[in-house]
């Protein structure tokens, strides 16, 4: 009779351990899927600055210049140029400007000021319409004038913008209008006219 009970007592130890290794397996396997879950829904997610601005590689819209390292926007054609298609990397946004390496030209350090008298835009307005995600291509009867920056005779007031930039809306308030007034520097403009939405004329 006392070996019966022992073999029934030992028997229900065994039970009761199989049941316990096989619930700690079962807490050991829910805690890493638990884990690998969690490491998941960490994830890095896109780099925004506080202006809603996504960090990274673009490609210009328009063509625009910059001299030591500044883009003014009043929008000089004045140092150096950047053609619309170029590539071009923001690392950084405050309130008041944009700031920009363009690694065609040597990983060159722009920054881009944005002053809303002359833009009508905010900083991340801004971006959007100078800048595209995707690649810009450029073609057509015009397309070496526009990747050198040149106006010409022709055009139309899409081409002009890719090839000079926007105009300061302090001066063309609109682009419907058929007279657009850019800076060539400090204290010297340039006068494009259009008839039909084609360049007539171009003064300065």
């Amino acid at each position: 009779m006392r070996s019966l009970f022992s073999g029934i007592a030992f028997t229900l130890l065994t039970l009761v351990f199989a049941g316990c290794a096989a619930s700690s397996g079962s807490s050991s396997s829910s805690a890493s899927n638990s884990q690998a879950s969690s490491t998941k829904s960490a994830a890095p997610t896109e780099q925004l600055t506080e202006q809603g601005v996504k960090l990274g590689v673009y490609y210009a819209k328009v063509g625009f210049w910059f001299e030591k390292n500044k883009n003014y926007s009043t929008n000089y054609a004045k140092g150096t140029f950047v053609s619309a298609g170029s590539k071009v990397q923001i690392v950084a946004t405050d309130s008041n400007e944009i700031e920009l390496t363009v690694p065609g030209l040597g990983d060159a350090k722009v920054r881009m000021e944005n002053v809303e008298k002359y833009t009508q835009l905010n900083v991340k307005g801004l971006v959007e319409r100078t800048f595209s995600a995707t690649p810009v291509k450029i073609s057509g009867s015009h397309a070496e004038a526009i990747k050198s920056g040149n106006v010409i005779v022709g055009m139309t007031k899409n081409e002009v913008i890719m090839a000079r930039g926007y105009p300061p809306v302090h001066e063309t308030p609109t682009l419907k209008m058929d007279e657009w007034h850019y800076w060539k520097h400090r204290f010297g403009r340039t006068f494009i006219y259009f008839k039909n939405d084609k360049v007539t004329s171009i003064k300065g």
